[in-house]
């Protein structure tokens, strides 16, 4: 992997959806802090100075990729308000709940810098 490769796939316009999850998971890597929000930068130097290497490790890629696809039917995705989902499932020992973008103190602010669809407004 090289920036200049990373580029080239991320600019390539793709049909299937495996291509743009790949397109997605190499701009992730490569963007400073996995931001895909516009104007977020590659990586200048990485960690150790190891540039886009610093986060670009097939190997453990490719094994969380298999470790996911194992408990596919365990996961559900919704696009929504967290706190009602928490709402809803609260007396659900069996749920397990990962939020993004997160609720923090930042709130709005983090999540308009960070990512492009920050906000979810409920009617």
């Amino acid at each position: 992997m090289s920036k200049e490769n990373a580029i080239a796939e991320i600019n390539t316009k793709r049909r299937l959806k495996k291509e743009k999850a790949f397109q997605t998971i190499v701009k992730n890597r490569m963007s400073h802090g996995g931001i895909l929000a516009a104007g977020a930068g590659f990586l200048k130097h990485g960690e150790s100075g190891k540039g886009v290497l610093s986060r670009w490790y097939p190997t453990t890629l490719a094994k969380r990729l298999r470790a996911i696809h194992l408990v596919r039917d365990k996961l559900r995705f919704e696009h929504g308000d967290a706190f009602r989902v928490l709402e809803r499932y609260k007396d659900d020992e069996d749920i397990v709940f990962f939020f993004d973008p997160p609720y923090t103190a930042g709130g709005k602010k983090a999540g308009n810098r960070l990512y492009t669809h920050f906000e979810y407004s409920v009617n």
